[in-house]
Parts: C-alpha cells; sequence; structure tokens
C-alpha cells in the first residue's frame, strides 16, 4: 500500500517536471522572440534569403518549436506515462483479487441502462 502511494506521488512527480520544463523551454522560445520584435527590429529585418526576413523565420520556427514540444510531451506521455499508470491499476486490480483490499474492482462495465458491474440504478422520471 504504502508503496504504490510512493509509486503513485513519483509518476506524478514525473508529470509535473517535464510539463514544467516544457513550458519553461516555450516561455523562453516565445518571450525571446518578444523581446526581439520589440527591442531589435533592425535585425528581424535582416534578410536572409531573397523575400525572407530573420523575423519571419523566427517566427515559424517557435510555431515549429510549440509542435516539437507537443510531440515531446505526447511521446513521453505514452510511451512512459501511461505504462506507469496501467502498472498500478494492475497492481491495485491484482490486490482486489488476491486477498480483497485493494481499490480497483476487476473490469467494470458501464452502460446507460445499468450501472457499474451491472446493477440497475434508477433514473430520475422512471416509475
Amino acid at each position: 500500500m504504502k508503496n504504490r502511494a510512493k509509486t503513485l506521488d513519483d509518476v506524478a512527480a514525473d508529470r509535473w517536471r517535464i510539463s514544467i520544463w516544457l513550458t519553461a523551454i516555450m516561455m523562453v522560445i516565445y518571450f525571446g522572440f518578444i523581446l526581439l520584435i520589440a527591442y531589435n527590429k533592425p535585425l528581424l529585418a535582416t534578410l536572409v534569403t531573397s523575400g525572407l526576413s530573420l523575423g519571419i523565420l523566427l517566427g515559424a520556427l517557435t510555431i515549429v518549436a510549440v509542435w516539437v514540444l507537443t510531440y515531446i510531451y505526447v511521446h513521453w506521455a505514452n510511451t512512459t506515462y501511461d505504462l506507469h499508470v496501467a502498472e498500478l491499476q494492475a497492481s491495485l486490480r491484482n490486490s482486489a483479487n488476491g486477498n480483497g483490499d485493494g481499490y480497483l474492482p476487476n473490469e467494470q462495465t458501464f452502460t446507460e441502462d445499468t450501472g457499474i458491474n451491472g446493477n440497475e440504478h434508477e433514473r430520475e422520471g422512471d416509475a
């Protein structure tokens, strides 16, 4: 029990840690670009090639950075975070089936007409 609580705390801490790092990276990129716009317009007006200024290129790279950081988070969540959450759920199910002191019952189903595990429940207006 205590082991699972520590594992859950570790998983939540990992999620916060990666979220904060990715947010910080995005803030640096975005506000760096905004500060360049505010304080160094001549630099942004520099032509990289004919018809393409440094400002337009950096703006596009800022948007690409958002996509890359989002991909990094989604990839991490799908490969690491979801795996740990699934392990925790399996651990809880195993303890529920083994000695009855777990928290999650075995496979639960829910339909509109029945409650969890097929138990009928009353709806308002049903007589």
